[in-house]
Formats: C-alpha cells, structure tokens, sequence
C-alpha cells in the first residue's frame, strides 16, 4: 500500500473530502463529505426544528436515538410530545457543546485527511474543557489543497455547510 493512501483499504483515488474554514478565520478542518453531510443535516436539525417531530424527521435515525435514550429514556424521565416546542438547548450535551462530535478533535485519529499532513501542518493543542485536538492553520490551505489534488483526493469548500456549533 501506498504511504499516502488511507489505512481502511479505500482508494485514495475515491476519497472525496471537504474543508471548512472555522468561523475565527484562523484554522480549517477536513472531513469526508459524508461525514460533513452528516454533520450538516444535524446542525441544522438541532438549529432549525422547532417542534420534537420537526426534530425527530430531520435527524439522523441512529443519532436520534441515541440522543432520547441518554436525555430521557436513560434518566426515567418522558420524552416529549411531538407537538412539543423544541429547543435545542434543552438536551443536556448540545447546551455544553459535547454535541455533534468535535470535528478537530475527530481529526486526530480519522484516517479520512492524511496522517503525514495532519503532523506537517497541524499543531496538537489541549482544550482546557474538552481534551486534545488539531489546530491548523489557515495559512496552509492552499498547500494543503494542492498536495491532496496531487494525491488524487477531490476536495470542496464546505464553507456554506454548518459544520460547526452556532
């Protein structure tokens, strides 16, 4: 196998991934685009529902449940009504910022950008809150694209995605 192909056997031929620049302007991530789909469609459900059902349909089903059962289901309380407002600030890890996963964070050990980039242009810095995570520099954006286009990886601007926490 290539030293510049991803570990899980995929093509580096096939990798299709999207950037973001942070809303600082200071650093940009890399995640799959479906990855960044998935993370889109949940920002936006959390962000824009504004009755439980509306939440229900607009989330991933897995991610759904997942997150009644930890809010309610695990803590004996009743989930809501359909009908019921809904805010997002009312589950408990979206109102601390432990959901949708960190996507710097996740960069540490995702094979989807490549582990030789990751430790040329990121830093590995500590969160005083949350733990480690990938800071890089949006200085290295257009070398970065430039390698991952050489390697055969096609890459977007996922700037208009909601990729990070409002």
């Amino acid at each position: 196998m290539n030293e510049h192909e991803p570990s899980d056997g995929r093509s580096k031929n096939n990798m299709k991934l999207v950037y973001a620049i942070h809303p600082s302007g200071e650093e940009i991530i890399f995640l799959t685009l479906e990855r960044a789909a998935e993370i889109c469609r949940i920002q936006e459900a959390l962000h824009n529902s504004r009755t439980w059902e509306e939440f229900r349909l607009a989330m991933p089903p897995d991610e759904y449940d997942t997150i009644m059962t930890g809010q309610f289901d695990d803590n004996d309380e009743p989930r809501p009504k359909g009908t019921d407002a809904f805010d997002c600030d009312d589950i408990q890890i979206v109102a601390e910022r432990d959901y949708p996963d960190w996507v710097q964070q996740a960069m540490l050990s995702d094979d989807a950008f490549p582990a030789d980039l990751r430790e040329k242009y990121g830093i590995v810095e500590l969160s005083a809150i949350d733990g480690f995570f990938l800071s890089i520099n949006v200085g290295h954006l257009e070398e970065i694209l430039r390698e991952l286009a050489r390697r055969g990886y096609q890459v977007e601007n996922g700037d208009n995605m909601h990729l990070f926490m409002w």
